[in-house]
């Protein structure tokens, strides 16, 4: 066993995290036969009487009201690929093996059953999940906001998004050329940060300008700010078993604000998270952000799972001792270098 001292408190595994998938096709053929079925087409919950709209863009989107219950994924940060609503709703081609594995962890996995919630600041992804979601999945609210720590009601941000994708690869004849800037688009489309332009944007666009000779550009657009108790309070849920977070640079400050409500409310606190860790929010912070939410978290009382320069994985401590489901779901990741389980936190 060979072992990696870190400067945040416990030693960590060294090697690469093994975590076997509970995904055996079944959410998968669950996700195809809700496609197939068009009687199973989605409806607004009843809000009770209450008139719930989200203004996006001049337009009225109305609000699910999940009636206090616990939602069961949530997921922050959609862009356009690797998403729950996906995962149960969309083409085999947009199935993600890993946002399967994280849906192995809820207590329920039926399309027409999970209560969810999708957040984007990104309008074109977030009409193109709410389209999908409200077609096949009754009970997922596709929500256009950006989300943070602070926001005030009805506040607004900038977010920086890719300018006119299409009429540079127009510039380009068509073949190897435009696949290839195609190619690279896709990931500038998955950098929409708030705030600032993504901290890794400058240094790939000046590679396709040396490429392509073509010089992608990124453009504010407005988008209205939430903090996690406006989400809460305007939607009514009390918590989730599965945070996914994958907000360019933003994940820390995100997660702060779900912490600054959750400290009145403990039995809100998500059962499991995943977030980017990268380094994009310390560059973003001007600090060592992500190690500190990791502190924070574990405070709050999480056990921290594993940690790698992609992605970050805590669980809930009185969650473990409460749901099977999830002590098995935990206790399928193991080291790669010693094949044990159960031997919190891994590194890879």
């Amino acid at each position: 066993l060979s072992l990696l001292p870190t400067p945040h408190g416990p030693t960590l595994l060294r090697g690469i995290v093994f975590a076997a998938a509970a995904a055996s096709g079944t959410l998968r053929a669950a996700a195809a036969q809700m496609c197939k079925d068009g009687s199973q087409q989605s409806k607004v919950l009843p809000s009770g009487g209450e008139q719930r709209t989200c203004a996006v863009a001049g337009e009225h989107v109305q609000l699910q009201d999940f009636e206090g219950q616990q939602l069961h994924f949530i997921q922050i940060g959609l862009g356009n690929n690797t998403t729950f609503v996906q995962n149960l709703a969309g083409p085999d081609e947009c199935w993600s093996r890993q946002v399967d594995w994280l849906l192995s962890a809820c207590s329920e996995v039926r399309p027409d059953e999970v209560r969810g919630l999708a957040v984007e600041p990104v309008r074109r992804h977030a009409d193109a999940m709410r389209s999908l979601a409200l077609q096949h999945l009754r009970q997922v609210q596709v929500l256009q906001a950006a989300l943070g720590e602070g926001a005030e009601e009805g506040e607004e941000t900038e977010i920086f998004v890719l300018q006119d994708p299409d009429q540079l690869l127009a510039l380009l004849p068509r073949g190897r050329q435009r696949r290839g800037l195609r190619w690279q688009f896709s990931f500038l489309e998955n950098m929409s940060c708030v705030g600032r332009e993504h901290p890794e944007f400058e240094e790939l666009s000046r590679w396709i300008q040396e490429r392509y000779g073509l010089l992608p550009k990124m453009m504010p657009e407005r988008v209205e700010k939430w903090s996690w108790a406006t989400m809460a309070r305007r939607l009514n849920f009390t918590g989730c078993q599965v945070l996914l977070v994958d907000a360019e640079g933003h994940d820390a400050s995100i997660l702060r604000s779900m912490l600054t409500h959750c400290q009145g409310n403990p039995d809100e606190l998500p059962e499991v998270i995943q977030f980017e860790t990268r380094g994009h929010c310390d560059q973003v912070e001007d600090c060592s952000s992500e190690w500190q939410i990791i502190d924070a978290l574990q405070d709050a009382g999480y056990v921290l799972l594993a940690f790698s320069h992609a992605d970050t994985h805590l669980v809930l401590r009185t969650a473990l001792r409460r749901r099977r489901k999830l002590r098995r779901w935990a206790a399928a990741w193991a080291c790669t270098t010693c094949w044990r389980k159960n031997r919190f936190p891994y590194y890879c």
